[in-house]
């Protein structure tokens, strides 16, 4: 919806937020202030901390406000005739026309979630709560350990066999794999949409 409203030639000040947002990408805080803003929300072991810290991505945005700036305005003014707002304009309107965008920003967004174990690790202490990636994190290093202490002559922890692992691995990679040759027909003209247009 906020590439929606920055999309639109007549909403002000949308340069200057348009600005404050970009400027987001080029100064990030780092990891420590993200720790000490998620503890300070009380978002530590809760499935919350790795939804909303992430919840609106400054580069995709602006991919996406780009996208609905190509948008003609001959169908906004008739949807003003026919007595239609802003949310229904964005719903029945341009929503169906950038599907492709929605697509490929969908599955770029959702690869990236499901590959991310560094935010559980840092923000969730309780077992009950890890995600797949954190467990196969830990059962990979778990087993380098393993291996380790053996050489040394140490009595090390049952080791977890190669085959568990990359069944495991496997079985974390097939969702992706579902989904993606659904998605494939609309990736091509997805990147094409949100590209700057001269």
């Amino acid at each position: 919806m906020s590439a929606y409203a920055l999309s639109r030639r007549n909403f002000t000040g949308r340069n200057v937020m348009f600005g404050l947002i970009v400027v987001t990408m080029f100064f990030n805080p780092g990891i420590i202030p993200n720790y000490l803003l998620i503890k300070e929300l009380g978002l530590l072991d809760s499935p919350l901390s790795l939804i909303l810290p992430l919840m609106v991505n400054a580069f995709l945005l602006i991919i996406m406000r780009t996208s609905f700036s190509g948008v003609p305005n001959e169908l906004e003014d008739s949807a003003w005739i026919d007595g239609c707002g802003h949310f229904r304009f964005l719903l029945r309107v341009v929503l169906p026309l950038q599907l492709p965008i929605l697509a490929t920003i969908g599955l770029y967004s959702a690869v990236d979630r499901w590959n991310m174990f560094q935010d559980a690790l840092f923000y969730i202490n309780d077992k009950n709560l890890y995600p797949l990636q954190l467990k196969l994190y830990q059962m990979v290093i778990n087993s380098q350990v393993n291996d380790a202490t053996a050489q040394e002559g140490f009595n090390a922890a049952t080791p977890i066999p190669q085959s568990i692992q990359s069944a495991s691995i496997m079985f974390a990679t097939v969702p992706i794999l579902l989904v993606y040759p659904w998605l494939q027909k609309y990736f091509i003209s997805g990147m094409l949409q949100g590209a700057v247009k001269g």
